[in-house]
């Protein structure tokens, strides 16, 4: 099992490092409060920096560690949106952000080409 670009941090009573019967779980380019020996790259441990907890706003602030460290995934990722419906992968990046909502400048932004 392969969780990419995830947010799972501070999650109270909840244990993913200990599901019975589970083998070779890996976690690649995903934040976490503790990984525990799980295998996998370009994870952090590094507080997500939501824009309010406890307003329930999960989008990323622009000092994130989540932003711009996502995996690609082409097969699936080439017009898919986020929550917001954003474009999942970042037209000035061209990084998927962990989680569920892309990073996006707040303004008005033009892209000449």
């Amino acid at each position: 099992m392969d969780t990419p670009f995830s947010i799972i941090y501070s999650n109270a009573n909840v244990n993913i490092y200990n599901i019975p019967n589970m083998t070779n779980i890996f976690m690649t380019a995903s934040c976490t409060s503790q990984t525990n020996g799980l295998q996998g790259t370009g994870n952090t441990t590094n507080p997500p920096q939501f824009v309010n907890v406890a307003g329930r706003d999960y989008h990323l602030k622009s000092t994130s560690p989540c932003v711009n460290t996502g995996m690609n995934q082409l097969w699936w990722m080439t017009g898919a949106t986020d929550l917001d419906g954003q474009r999942r992968i970042d037209p000035v990046s061209g990084i998927v952000d962990m989680g569920c909502y892309e990073y996006a400048t707040r303004g008005t932004m033009f892209i000449i080409r």
